[in-house]
């Protein structure tokens, strides 16, 4: 995590990318997604900087614009500053995350191929429900509209939980596929 208030960079650098922007969501979090995208490098020292009191009061767990939803929207919308929308989505999740992230992204006019991956369904690295290797080409009942392989798409794995991280990083992992590269989570 990155604490905001610790955080130093060059003002010509947050001149270029348009500087805090005021919305519906986290500014600090928009700031950070189109620094990333803009090639900022990010880094920690090891010393305390900040201390704070955390409270329930706080606006960061009160107020709706630090909601779940609205860090997903910021996310999205930084996604759709940076993306071509000619190259497709391909989605794997479940619950929510799938749904809210398909409807969000179709709703930005991106083409969205879905698969309902239950990580509790695979176990050591192995699907009981022989799920199709990351590599082939996915279509028919697995994803709606059109056949697509991971290799011309983003791949992004919407999952909200840690243990579903862990569970279908490791999945890939041992497929060849690299986070942050080949997929990136998303919740």
């Amino acid at each position: 995590p990155l604490t905001h208030p610790t955080a130093m960079f060059r003002r010509e650098a947050l001149d270029r990318i348009g500087g805090w922007r005021e919305g519906h969501g986290p500014e600090d979090y928009d700031l950070w997604l189109r620094g990333a995208a803009a090639g900022w490098r990010f880094g920690k020292i090891n010393r305390v900087l900040y201390g704070w009191r955390e409270s329930a009061a706080r606006m960061t767990r009160t107020e709706s614009q630090f909601s779940r939803d609205s860090f997903r929207e910021t996310a999205m919308n930084a996604f759709t500053d940076t993306a071509r929308r000619e190259n497709p989505v391909l989605l794997w999740g479940w619950g929510r995350s799938l749904e809210a992230w398909s409807r969000g992204l179709e709703h930005r006019r991106f083409t969205v191929k879905t698969a309902g991956v239950n990580p509790r369904e695979i176990r050591g690295g192995v699907s009981k429900t022989g799920l199709p290797e990351p590599g082939t080409v996915w279509g028919g009942s697995l994803c709606r509209n059109q056949p697509v392989s991971v290799r011309n798409a983003v791949w992004f794995l919407g999952y909200g939980s840690d243990r579903s991280r862990k569970t279908m990083g490791d999945y890939l992992a041992v497929r060849g596929f690299r986070e942050g590269r080949d997929f990136r989570f998303v919740s």
